[in-house]
């Protein structure tokens, strides 16, 4: 088979629209994850919570980016008849399946992040037990006992 034997089913549809589609979802959520945990501090310090609010709105357009390359190259595929064999336009109408339901989980969770976001608050206090440690302050220095 020639390299270029399924041209016609992925033009329009090429390999990084395809990885796109899977992959700009569930990145946007983890750096948005990742980012989510240091903003807090920052954002109790100043006061300001926008920069926690526009993380998520910048990480739900790029959830919806990859929704939209998913539903596109997947109706690009949609027009063809299933073979019994796997072919190119099989495989690309798999993987924009798969970029569609993973975009669709991907924002999902994106968004319950930001509602909690809008419920707890960054400057929330961290709850402790009467008995709880406090593993930020530095450790009392013991002298040794000396003898009488």
């Amino acid at each position: 088979m020639a390299a270029d034997a399924g041209a016609p089913y992925l033009q329009g549809a090429g390999g990084a629209g395809l990885w796109v589609a899977i992959f700009a979802a569930p990145v946007a959520w983890f750096l948005a994850l990742g980012i989510a945990y240091a903003l807090p501090f920052w954002a109790c310090e100043t006061g300001r919570r926008w920069p926690l609010h526009l993380l998520y709105v910048v990480a739900l357009a790029v959830s919806g980016a990859g929704l939209l390359a998913a539903l596109r190259i997947r109706r690009a595929t949609a027009a063809g008849e299933p073979a019994e064999a796997a072919d190119p336009l099989q495989r690309t109408r798999f993987m924009a399946t798969v970029g569609v339901l993973g975009s669709v989980l991907f924002s999902l969770v994106t968004l319950a992040q930001w509602i909690a976001t809008f419920v707890i608050g960054p400057c929330q206090p961290t709850p402790r037990l009467r008995d709880s440690p406090d593993v930020l302050a530095p450790p009392a220095v013991v002298s040794p006992e000396r003898p009488a």
